[in-house]
Formats: C-alpha cells, structure tokens, sequence
C-alpha cells in the first residue's frame, strides 16, 4: 500500500477541489488576526457606505470577486509531488514558491481535519521543517488515509536515519498501542472552570462590542433597567440580591464560554506512545492529529494555578525547541496534557523522560536578599510615591480615602514576599527542578545535558553576600535560579557543563 501511494503522487498532482474551502479559512483567520488594523477601515466604509448606498454596493460587489479569484487562484496554482525520499509543493500565481522537503529534514507530521472535511475524508498535512512560518509546508484536501501512510513513511525514514535517537528513547516508558489517556467531558469541564481563556474569544468578537453595546443598552432602557437597580425603589436587601444575582449569572457565563472552548479544543483527546514518540489526537470542529519526538523534548512543566489547586489538579506540558516554526493555525512546540491529578502527570511525564517526581523532592529556598531586592526597586518607590499622593490631596481636602494610595505599596510587597515563596530549586546528578510562581507553582524540569549553555551570574552586591544566579540556556527555555549559595550556583553550572560534555544521548 505504502509504495502504491508513493507512486499514485509520483508526477505533479493538484489537490482536490474541497481544497479550495481550506484557503477561504485561511482568508477568514488572516482577517481575524488583523482585526485591530482592518477596524478603522471596517468603520470608514461603514460610514461611506451609509452616505453612498450604490458605490458601496459596488464596492462590495468588487471585492468579493477578488476574493473569489484570489480562492479559485490558489486552488489551481496549488501543486505536490512525491518522488524518492522527497515531497515537492508549489503555489502562487504573481509570487510563485517552491518547497523541497527531504522526509530525513521533517521533524513531525502533523494531522489535521477541519469540520468542512468531514464528509470528503479529506484532511490537512503539515510538515514541521523548523523553518520559518511564513513559508508553511502543507498539503491540502490529502485523503486521511493516504496522509496517515505518508506520515509512518516519514517517520521511518526518520528513524533510519538516527541512530542515536534509538538510544534515546530507550530510556524512556515502553511504548503502548492502547491510549496513554483520555478525557472525557467532565475533565474538559474542570479545564475549561480553572484555564479561563474567554479573553481571547473577546478579543476576536472585539470588532463587533461597540454594536452589541449600543443594542444592549437599548434593550436594558426598554426593560427600565434603572429602576432595577435603584436602592431608593427597591430597597436595599432587595438591591443588594439583585446585584450579587447578576454578578452571579455574569460569571457563569463568562465560565459557559470558557467552558466552551476547553470542549472545542480538547474534545476526544487521546494520548499516545508509539516508535519514540508521543501523540495526541483532539477537537471538535478541526480534528487535530499532532506528536512529539522523545528525543526532542527539552523540559517538562508541571503547572497548577491556584483554581487547579483548588480542584487538585495539573496541566502537563512536554514542551520541545522554542522558535521553531509556529504555524498559522495556531500550533507551537510543546504537547499539553489537560487538567491531570498530580498523580497521573507524574506517571506520564516518565515517556518524555524518566526521572523522580517533582512532588516526591525536596525543594530549597532561594536566599531572602530577593525580597530586599525588589523592594528597593518596587516598593520604595511606590511608597514614595503614595505618601507624596497623600499630603497633596490632605493639603487640598482632608479625606481618609486618601490613605488608599497606601495600599499600593502595600500590595507589592505582597506579592514580591509571595513570588519569593514559591521560588525553590532541587539539583539532582541527572536533572535540575525549578519551582515558581505567584498565586499558581510551575514545576520545571531539566535534563542537565540538553543545556546548551550556561551562565554564572553575580553581582557586586551579591559577591559581598556570598550569593549568585545559575543560569541554562536551553533549546526551549532560560532556566534561571536567583540569589542562591555562589557554591551551588558554581556547582550546578559545572555539573551542565560535564553533562553535556560527557553524554552520548541526542538533545534533539
């Protein structure tokens, strides 16, 4: 089958016409994410159009044409070809581009099928080369089956091809042909409860808020809202019921959306462990097929705000080189395990790579000269500040009111006192763990030979006081440790450093 379907694609190839809803997504989500710059222009031809009814029908007629043509242009400049070890893409009709994509260059292949693809089987394949963005390697309205064999035959070739990732990954958990897990409904409600994301729905709705306000305030005028919420006509038990019931229904609906999109993203996911690698299957609207190589895998982050506290619960993240390419739908590098108990995200954190619980360690405490530190930078200021506030106003009315001011420099030190308490750091022969934080913890941990540099940071203060900062520069992340013992930071860099020297596992 495998070599019928390389054969089948061998001479240039033009996709299939469902392609052509694809590009008209791709139009729709590059309109959405220019929506800060495109209102001006929304709200000028609005007003044109008002004052000009048969050129703004005109105008509109003209553009929906070029957008038309610029769909049609793109399905048929749209081109693919398999041949050898080689995939080859070609688009563009004023600006042509050309892809050569060796399958020993593809990092990952990702899966993925939007709703609009449903009923062909159809499916879109993206190619993670690492490079950059703007040239996206993808081939669309591919067959599931067909894009399924492509990626295994890939994948192959990217294993014959290294051979240290087989040493590696046998390191890690054995893989399952059974799900590592799944998540159903009520996980992806708890999700949705404690990761509230509903900003990033109103920002995408932030074009059309002005209408809604203006209708919303005509329909609480017809409703006589006023009167509502008038102390003197309801008195104010009935005031004060009223007022926590519609703080009460805001929120909840403000959790029904974010609830929403946990399920939209999340529905039906599944993860996996298969040849060395992790991968994860969810969505609702678009199915989304992705994975993870073992080797690639830099750190892993174990994060729980204080709502997934409150629910015990952590949001697992493998996360692999940063900067790599981010394409435009939205993916990065990293590979998210919704709302797990801690329990379980210990467990499958050993298949990115096994080493002791971060919850089964004992973290140390980074030196109290932190908080003096940002005191003097924050805090004294502020304080300054507020007291300065205080007189000018007292000078001109006497009013204890005035002596809020004072909570600012109140509530900094607050949280500095908060962010120097979560702070702590374990060092290992194998890993270093970083711990921080404000409301919520984030575990991180770090393979000591992924570094790729290190750096011993101290002061003149900080010399005086026997203290210093350790940094590793990694492929997906800084992980730096403050105002510690100058001794453990000399050791911890010293200890990266052989590590890295020393091993002869792949970082990636």
């Amino acid at each position: 089958m495998t070599d019928a379907m390389l054969e089948q694609f061998s001479g240039w190839q033009r996709v299939k016409p469902v392609a052509m809803l694809y590009f008209i997504d791709k139009l729709i989500r590059a309109v959405i994410a220019n929506v800060i710059v495109l209102v001006p222009m929304f709200l000028g031809v609005r007003s044109f159009f008002n004052q000009n009814t048969l050129w703004g029908y005109a105008i509109l007629s003209a553009l929906f044409c070029l957008l038309i043509a610029y769909v049609v242009s793109a399905y048929l400049t749209f081109q693919f070809k398999i041949e050898g070890q080689q995939i080859d893409i070609r688009r563009g009709l004023f600006s042509k581009l050309r892809l050569n994509i060796p399958f020993d260059k593809i990092q990952d292949v990702k899966i993925e099928q939007p709703f609009y693809y449903r009923m062909s089987d159809s499916c879109v394949v993206i190619f993670d080369t690492a490079g950059s963005a703007k040239q996206e390697a993808t081939i669309v309205a591919m067959t599931v089956a067909n894009a399924e064999t492509l990626r295994e035959v890939v994948q192959q070739t990217a294993s014959t091809m290294s051979t240290l990732t087989a040493t590696e990954t046998s390191t890690s958990v054995p893989a399952s042909a059974s799900p590592l897990l799944e998540r159903n409904i009520s996980d992806l409600v708890i999700h949705g409860i404690t990761n509230n994301r509903v900003f990033l729905v109103l920002a995408a709705l932030s074009p059309f808020i002005d209408d809604a306000l203006r209708q919303l305030d005509d329909t609480l005028s017809f409703f006589n809202v006023e009167q509502l919420f008038s102390v003197s006509e309801q008195g104010l038990l009935l005031f004060s019921v009223i007022v926590a019931s519609t703080i009460i229904l805001f929120i909840a609906f403000v959790l029904l959306l974010s609830i929403g999109g946990s399920i939209i993203s999340f529905h039906g996911y599944r993860l996996f462990s298969e040849a060395g690698r992790l991968k994860r299957q969810s969505g609702l609207l678009t199915r989304y097929q992705t994975s993870a190589k073992v080797s690639r895998i830099q750190h892993i982050e174990y994060k729980q705000n204080w709502l997934d506290r409150v629910f015990g619960r952590v949001n697992l993240t493998f996360k692999q080189i940063k900067g790599a390419a981010q394409h435009q739908n939205g993916s990065v590098k990293s590979l998210i395990v919704p709302s797990v108990t801690p329990s379980q995200a210990s467990s499958l954190a050993q298949h990115g790579f096994a080493h002791p619980s971060p919850y089964d360690v004992f973290f140390s405490a980074i030196s109290p000269r932190y908080i003096m530190r940002y005191m003097m930078i924050l805090v004294l200021p502020s304080l300054v500040m507020a007291v300065l506030l205080i007189i000018r106003h007292c000078q001109e009315t006497a009013d204890v009111l005035s002596f809020l001011w004072l909570l600012i420099p109140l509530l900094l030190a607050i949280l500095i006192t908060l962010r120097w308490y979560r702070w702590g750091y374990h060092i290992t022969r194998e890993f270093v763990y970083i711990r921080n934080g404000l409301l919520g913890t984030k575990l991180s941990v770090y393979p000591l030979y992924k570094s790729q540099n290190t750096c011993f940071q101290q002061s003149v203060l900080q010399k005086k006081q026997g203290l210093a900062s350790a940094k590793l520069n990694y492929a997906s992340h800084l992980a730096n440790i403050p105002f510690v013992p100058e001794e453990t930071a000399a050791t911890l860099v010293n200890a990266a450093l052989t590590q890295s020297m020393q091993t002869d596992k792949a970082w990636m």
